[in-house]
């Protein structure tokens, strides 16, 4: 059975006129047996200085058609022909202020891949964390449709620029031990741009290996807990900051950081949940007062 699954709205109100939707935009196709009860969803929006929209989430796999809507098929495999790369994608699109569509992009291959967060800058570049995960028949791809390496799958930051060309993509690069590439297990929550124009990517993680400590991008080892990598305008990683929250004897009473920001006096907000009675945080113990 295939249905149409992906609909979202934009709506655009003028402060001394009468409240109504400007106009609506549709995104998605029919999905697949393969897809069914994982549906099509937005998760991030954002502007620039000239009203433009742009819109991030994850839609299924979308197919070539005819000029009657039948989709095609290769004449070599006999496949139906994808228009993006199969599973889950990562997805993202450009809407001029009066809801033209500008450009969309997507990144993903024949597995589900997670989206995370987005963040637009006034010039319009994005800035996107995600997850591409490795498929054995049908490699992830990047924003630019690049077939990624093992070192370059997983957890990543790109750049793309208000043409909707990817500018970087720089996964979170692990490390080798005993001749081996490890990659570098975390979790990525939130990113955000800061004064200098540096990119901050908070994550929850560390470099706990059985075989040795995995060091973030062959540099930086890192405790289990809630940290953010820094790059530059150029994709170069910088270094990492850490909050002050002590796992070392249980896991468990790291809270997971649902958001974190920064503002113009150098000082971090940070949003959280947890479900420990208490937990430690530099000197200071919160306790879990309420619902979990």
């Amino acid at each position: 059975m295939k249905k149409l699954i992906y609909l979202f709205l934009l709506l655009s109100f003028q402060s001394n006129a009468q409240p109504g939707w400007k106009w609506v935009q549709q995104f998605g196709d029919v999905i697949s047996s393969s897809s069914q009860g994982t549906p099509e969803l937005t998760f991030d929006m954002g502007t620039d200085q000239w009203g433009n929209v742009y819109v991030a989430g994850r839609v299924t796999e979308q197919y070539m058609r005819d000029s009657m809507g039948n989709i095609l098929f290769d004449s070599t495999t006999f496949l139906q022909k994808k228009y993006n790369y199969g599973g889950l994608d990562l997805w993202v699109a450009k809407y001029a202020p009066d809801g033209t569509k500008l450009w969309h992009k997507f990144a993903g291959g024949g597995g589900n891949d997670e989206f995370f967060d987005m963040t637009i800058d006034p010039d319009g570049n994005c800035y996107i964390i995600g997850s591409l995960n490795n498929h054995t028949l049908n490699k992830p791809k990047d924003f630019n449709g690049n077939t990624l390496t093992n070192d370059k799958m997983y957890e990543f930051v790109a750049k793309i620029d208000a043409n909707g060309n990817q500018v970087w993509h720089q996964p979170f690069v692990g490390d080798t031990i005993m001749n081996y590439y490890v990659r570098f297990a975390s979790v990525l929550t939130n990113v955000y741009i800061d004064r200098q124009d540096n990119i901050h990517c908070s994550f929850f993680g560390g470099s706990d290996f059985v075989l040795g400590p995995i060091r973030l991008f062959g540099q930086d080892t890192i405790a289990q807990g809630i940290h953010e990598a820094i790059f530059d305008q150029g994709g170069n990683y910088l270094g990492y900051n850490s909050f002050p929250f002590d796992g070392s004897n249980n896991l468990s009473y790291i809270p997971r950081a649902a958001d974190i920001k920064l503002d113009k006096k150098g000082n971090y907000y940070l949003t959280t949940t947890f479900s420990q009675d208490t937990i430690i945080t530099s000197s200071d113990t919160l306790t879990h007062v309420g619902f979990n």
